[in-house]
């Protein structure tokens, strides 16, 4: 099996200022990190990508982001981390929309998901189109 190492260092300060053109993405998994840096760079789109919530809550804090595409586990109970990550978001960022990817889904998730503020919600596998039509809705691509 090909194994591809990714070195994801957080940025100190983002570079893009565009906004518009910027977005924060979590994920565990550095080879769907790789595969947006990849996809959104083709769209004239900067990507900051992040391992955890807490490395991606401090740089959403520090940088300016129009979007934050995250994966999840589940949102099963007030305790729950992704649960806190989303509510985070909506509590100090109200104006950036929200992706969800999750292998996990179910409709109670994605009930909660959207009570959350989450603008699209996705069970994965997501295709590419089909995350480029999301951005397109968001006013992020063209």
């Amino acid at each position: 099996m090909y194994s591809h190492q990714m070195n994801i260092e957080p940025a100190p300060k983002p570079a893009c200022t565009d906004i518009t053109k910027r977005i924060l993405v979590v994920s565990a998994e550095a080879e769907i990190l790789c595969a947006f840096k990849n996809l959104f760079a083709e769209h004239g789109v900067m990507i900051d990508a992040y391992k955890t919530c807490e490395q991606a809550l401090e740089m959403l804090q520090a940088g300016r982001y129009a979007v934050v595409i995250a994966e999840i586990r589940g949102l099963e109970d007030r305790t729950d981390a992704d649960r806190s990550f989303l509510y985070a978001i909506r509590e100090n960022r109200p104006d950036v929309k929200i992706i969800v990817l999750t292998n996990n889904g179910n409709d109670r998730i994605r009930n909660r998901a959207l009570q959350l503020g989450v603008s699209f919600y996705f069970e994965k596998p997501v295709f590419n189109l089909t995350l480029l039509a999301a951005l397109r809705d968001l006013r992020i691509l063209r």
